[in-house]
């Protein structure tokens, strides 16, 4: 829970959360069987960009992904943490006997859930395997079909949920999202580790108005986060030493010149 002192938007924002992180709640007066939630929101609508549609459930229901299985012609990488859905099953099924290369990783904890679709994947054709052990729990929820489309899922196909539970799919048509999904997939599946190149950026800074008389930076141990910010003891400080200020200056330009662009248009 925020403290008193927190945001009023970040309050709200923690509201919001709620909705995607697996907590219940009652919605008044929303409409579980509408379709005016479903489908695709187009970009440019409600302040939306993505690369494919957004499917939200329970209005929409799983035909969608029931539908990219069937279509798949070449193949279909899945990683669940729960998979309790016989018509999924018979789709994975269907498309491995069709010449579809199918690749399936169930979560090893959730066995008690995941042990039927297990047996019937392995007993039809489907290359099923058991998540790696380098992580206590593989929680992901995606479907890649034939490489280049990605369904990136809130969703566990477990269909007795499918009716009561608000959840999010995105469909994504980025060649080079669905590339470096199936990178970490093809890693997992034979539990390797995805060789990581450049460093990752644990420094926390910030520095403003730099290369003028009021230039200062920030520089501490606290993260942009509730817990961090509200609850734990951090320690910073606030210096507007010219040959500090200059050094990071110049580490932020280089760092930011060769990282990766991202846009979510």
């Amino acid at each position: 829970m925020f403290r008193r002192s927190a945001l009023s938007a970040a309050a709200s924002l923690a509201v919001v959360l709620l909705a995607v992180t697996g907590c219940k709640i009652q919605v008044s007066g929303a409409d579980p069987g509408g379709t005016s939630t479903a489908g695709a929101v187009q970009a440019g609508t409600s302040g939306v960009t993505r690369s494919g549609p957004l499917i939200v459930e329970p209005g929409a229901g799983f035909s969608p992904v029931y539908g990219l299985i069937n279509g798949a012609r070449h193949s279909i990488d899945m990683t669940m943490y729960e998979f309790s859905d016989t018509a999924a099953e018979h789709d994975l099924a269907a498309a491995a006997t069709r010449g579809v290369q199918v690749r399936v990783i169930l979560d090893r904890r959730a066995r008690s859930v995941n042990s039927d679709a297990y047996s019937y994947l392995r007993s039809h054709r489907v290359a099923v395997t058991w998540s790696s052990r380098h992580y206590h729990y593989t929680h992901q929820k995606t479907v890649i079909i034939d490489g280049t489309k990605a369904v990136i899922m809130t969703a566990n196909l477990t269909s007795r949920y499918y009716a009561t539970s608000r959840d999010f799919l995105v469909v994504d048509t980025e060649r080079a999202d669905a590339s470096a999904i199936t990178t970490v997939f093809n890693a997992d599946f034979t539990a390797k580790t995805v060789r990581s190149t450049g460093f990752s950026i644990h420094g926390k800074v910030v520095e403003a108005d730099y290369g003028t008389k009021h230039g200062k930076i920030f520089i501490g141990s606290e993260n942009f986060s509730n817990t961090s910010l509200n609850q734990n003891r951090e320690l910073g400080l606030i210096i507007s030493a010219h040959a500090v200020m200059s050094a990071i200056a110049g580490t932020f330009g280089s760092d930011f010149r060769n990282g990766k662009h991202w846009s979510s248009a």
